[in-house]
């Protein structure tokens, strides 16, 4: 069994059996020790294996105790875990507190390249996604400085001028013609014959240009305008400029209403899971 395995078993022991639970608050007290739980490990919180290793041993003599007399075969040899734990947290906070020294450069060199492998295995897809790229060109606090990669910011800037242009052809309604009475210099034959096919492409080039132009101002407009500083409110912003911008604003409403993590809901059914279990 891993390291990382056999610490994850020991913390599980104390956070699922009352006995053991109640055996380490017996000990603490005997000890003169504040009464503190065990930390588990949680895969999306980078710094919980940190918080585990630590506290597993600065509760070295409780746990080892209380493990002794517990009939679990995976959580036997805690002494040695515990020892390991330390030096790995000792190792951490050395390296942490160090400023010079090649090696620690090295460390530092090679903690940020993971870490940037790492943020891009996970996150490097989501440019890829038009509803989140949208979403991020629409929030003022982003628009299109939030890209990493500027051609994705482009592709963004044209979709989101192409669905507003759709927008804006929806919302208008053609105008009538004006019949002109009167007599005209050219014959109504000639005249049908000769610029009726040419009148109609003028009058569909209109219609297409007009509002795919309108879009591009209004866009272009939207991202020259001064950023919303981060702490501020991106809804009340595009309530407040509903009038300047009023198609970019439906297109707001309409992709800035979907969640943007899902770690408040998350947490909401972790702390459900503590109140009710089944062994409960």
């Amino acid at each position: 069994m891993k390291f990382s395995q056999k610490a994850r078993k020991i913390v599980g022991l104390f956070r699922s059996s009352c006995k053991a639970k109640d055996k380490l608050v017996e000990m603490q007290s005997l000890m003169g020790r504040p009464s503190l739980k065990m930390i588990q490990e949680v895969e999306t919180r980078w710094n919980s294996t940190f918080d585990m290793l630590q506290r597993l041993y600065e509760q070295l003599i409780d746990t080892s105790s209380t493990i002794q007399t517990s009939n679990n075969r995976d959580v036997r040899g805690t002494e040695s875990v515990c020892f390991k734990a330390h030096t790995i947290v000792q190792d951490v906070a050395a390296q942490a507190c160090t400023e010079k020294g090649n090696a620690t450069q090295e460390s530092t060199v090679q903690l940020g390249s993971h870490l940037q492998e790492g943020l891009h295995s996970r996150c490097g897809g989501y440019e890829t996604f038009r509803a989140l790229a949208l979403a991020t060109l629409l929030d003022p606090r982003f628009k299109n400085v939030a890209f990493g990669n500027p051609a994705k910011a482009l592709d963004a800037e044209k979709h989101i001028t192409l669905e507003c242009a759709s927008l804006m052809r929806s919302n208008t309604t053609p105008e009538p013609q004006m019949s002109t009475s009167g007599p005209s210099s050219t014959p109504v034959e000639t005249q049908d014959s000769l610029w009726e096919h040419f009148d109609n492409r003028i009058r569909e080039t209109q219609m297409i240009h007009n509002p795919t132009a309108d879009a591009t101002v209004e866009v272009k407009k939207y991202l020259s305008d001064a950023f919303l500083p981060r702490t501020h409110d991106p809804l009340t912003y595009w309530k407040e400029r509903a009038v300047i911008f009023p198609h970019l604003y439906v297109l707001a409403k309409k992709y800035l209403c979907m969640p943007a993590t899902s770690v408040p809901c998350e947490r909401i059914f972790s702390k459900a899971g503590e109140i009710i279990c089944k062994k409960k």
